[in-house]
């Protein structure tokens, strides 16, 4: 019953009581991931991500993706790359930069995902990790070609990103 209540909480925005109750029934949850909602679910990987609870939030992606295997028609494009781009955020957390990079440059690769958000954000991260890793003109690429896309989200991403790896060379 507590993962049933702190999904409620969190559809309800009370994030912090969601936390809590999650945390009282942690231990069955992998037990009963097919009857929560699949944007909790992503919250709570990302919400143990955050915490650097890496073993409990790469357990649930995984149990999550596995899911998502099996039941493919089930998952939107969206859906999916949502829980993959929290998988790859917790290689880039760990932080285990070379796994990271691969797994955004999946998402990213996929036609599936073409338009979706989260592969914005999976080709942001992957510049992201190329400055993190001393490679800025890899980064200083990728950006100039996201500067060149229409949507303003992915231009206003693409200039921070590019500002931090100038402000990178400078130092």
């Amino acid at each position: 019953y507590p993962l049933f209540a702190a999904q409620a909480d969190y559809f309800s925005g009370n994030t912090q009581r969601a936390w809590q109750n999650y945390l009282l029934a942690k231990t069955s949850l992998l037990n009963t991931i097919k009857e929560l909602d699949f944007n909790f679910l992503t919250w709570l990987v990302d919400r143990n991500t955050e915490l650097s609870n890496f073993a409990e939030a790469d357990g649930l992606s995984r149990a999550m993706i596995q899911w998502m295997d099996t039941e493919t028609d089930r998952f939107s494009p969206e859906a999916r790359a949502r829980v993959l781009l929290s998988y790859a955020n917790i290689a880039f957390s760990r932080p285990e930069y070379p796994r990271a990079k691969a797994l955004y440059g999946q998402i990213a690769a996929a036609k599936e995902f073409e338009g979706l958000r989260e592969r914005d954000r999976a080709e942001l991260r992957i510049a992201e990790v190329d400055r993190l890793t001393g490679q800025p003109q890899e980064a200083i690429g990728r950006l100039e070609k996201l500067l060149r896309r229409p949507d303003p989200f992915v231009q206003i991403e693409a200039h921070y990103q590019m500002a931090l790896v100038k402000a990178d060379q400078e130092e």
